[in-house]
């Protein structure tokens, strides 16, 4: 995965332009899949200098360097376990950073690294730990339909769990980019306060972006397990609720009994994009 103009259009609008971070440090080395006019674009939208060096290279193969310093970036560096793409970090993000590293970064940005982390929660502790107090952390990763690109897809709710008050951050929120056709940009409320799950079945592939800004340091970062919230609002509604609410309907149970492979067929659509409660879609 890289930097493309959408991902970097939401970055500067909701990170550059509002927190103005003079140093990040990125999860491998990201490579930027703009082309010239959208680099172009970008820099008369957000008033940059078109410098000579935004427009050298070819596209899918230059490093996003130069156009994150562009966005005032300052210091920056890479954490990567192996040199060999110019990392200035050489760390492996299965196990702890190392103290020096802490609070040291206005922006901690994961632009398609985490997914291919097996050890998922230190590498997201190992953000928050790089992430100075006030700065921003951004996660870019697979959501949906990425199977076999690395260990693992993400769902907005681990986002939400982890990067939340409790754990020292606030102003978290959740995007999500469909690759389809329409290529729309979907903005998800925290399921906590929806008090359900933000379920979505669809054919292409679909990214998330998580932003975050970290408000103090916490030491240890675990201080208890993120649990997901709608089992939490069940558990915590357990005792009122009636214990055959789950029970499945009598006529679904008759198609079953009677006419198996269209009962197979009906819940095969029910749990399609055909169905409007699983199909992409804004909830704020």
């Amino acid at each position: 995965m890289g930097l493309d103009y959408r991902t970097l259009h939401l970055l500067a609008t909701e990170v550059f332009k509002t927190h103005h971070p003079k140093s990040c440090i990125c999860l491998g080395r990201p490579h930027y899949f703009g082309v010239n006019k959208e680099t172009v674009r970008l820099c008369k939208e957000f008033r940059l200098e078109v410098r000579p060096e935004l427009l050298e290279g070819e596209y899918r193969q230059r490093f996003a360097d130069n156009i994150l310093k562009a966005f005032g970036i300052l210091r920056l560096e890479h954490m990567d376990v192996f040199p060999e793409e110019g990392a200035t970090i050489i760390h492996d993000l299965n196990t702890a950073i190392p103290e020096k590293l802490r609070n040291q970064f206005d922006l901690v940005l994961d632009n398609g690294t985490l997914e291919h982390i097996f050890n998922i929660p230190q590498a997201l502790e190992n953000c928050a730990s790089l992430c100075a107090i006030g700065g921003c952390i951004v996660m870019i990763a697979p959501a949906n339909n990425y199977c076999g690109h690395g260990f693992f897809q993400f769902s907005p709710e681990l986002f939400y769990r982890a990067f939340c008050e409790s754990n020292g951050f606030a102003e978290t929120r959740v995007h999500l980019l469909d690759y389809g056709v329409l290529g729309t940009t979907l903005t998800l409320v925290d399921p906590a306060l929806k008090k359900s799950r933000l379920e979505f079945i669809n054919s292409s592939q679909v990214v998330m972006v998580g932003i975050a800004r970290k408000t103090r340091d916490k030491k240890p970062f675990w201080t208890q397990w993120p649990q997901q919230s709608d089992y939490v609002v069940y558990w915590n509604t357990a005792e009122r609720r009636n214990a055959l609410e789950h029970q499945a309907p009598g006529f679904e149970v008759f198609l079953l009994n009677n006419f198996p492979r269209l009962s197979r067929i009906l819940q095969g659509l029910k749990f399609s994009s055909l169905n409007p409660k699983m199909r992409l879609r804004s909830n704020r």
